[in-house]
C-alpha cells in the first residue's frame, strides 16, 4: 500500500474550467485531488481533468457518482480519508459555477460573482487555513 498523505481535497463538480483551475492550482501544491462528479453526464469532462493531473505525474483520483444526495458526497469524502489518510477540504461547484465548501460536511457557499483566479485563491486560503 502507498504511503499516506497528510492531506487530500474533494473536488466535485461538472468539469467545465473552475473545476479544471481548482483541481491545477491545488495539486500544485502537492495536494492528492480526488475529483467527482455526481453527474454522470459530466463523466467526460471530469475525466479529462483527470487526463492532465495524469499528464501532470500529479496524483489524484476520479469517482464518478450517480446523484445528488449527501450520502453520495459522504462516500467520496471518505474515500480520500482512506486513499490518502485525511481530507482537509470539500469542495462543491454548483453547475452554476458557485462554490460551496465543508469541513466535516458542515457546507458554506461563499460569494458566486467570484471570477475563477478569485475562487482558486478562496479555495488555496481555505486549504492553509485548514
Amino acid at each position: 500500500m502507498a504511503e499516506k498523505k497528510n492531506n487530500s481535497i474533494v473536488l466535485i463538480g461538472p468539469g467545465g474550467e473552475l473545476h479544471r483551475a481548482i483541481a491545477l492550482a491545488v495539486s500544485e501544491k502537492n495536494i492528492p485531488v480526488l475529483l467527482a462528479t455526481i453527474f454522470k453526464s459530466q463523466e467526460f469532462a471530469v475525466h479529462s481533468i483527470a487526463n492532465e493531473l495524469w499528464a501532470l505525474r500529479r496524483e489524484h483520483s476520479v469517482q464518478v457518482q450517480d446523484g445528488s444526495g449527501v450520502m453520495e458526497i459522504e462516500d467520496l469524502f471518505s474515500e480520500a480519508l482512506e486513499r490518502y489518510g485525511s481530507c482537509s477540504l470539500t469542495v462543491f461547484i454548483s453547475p452554476e459555477s458557485k462554490l460551496v465548501f465543508s469541513k466535516d460536511m458542515n457546507f458554506q457557499q461563499i460569494d458566486p460573482r467570484l471570477d475563477i483566479v478569485e475562487a482558486v485563491d478562496v479555495v488555496l486560503e481555505r486549504i492553509r487555513d485548514t
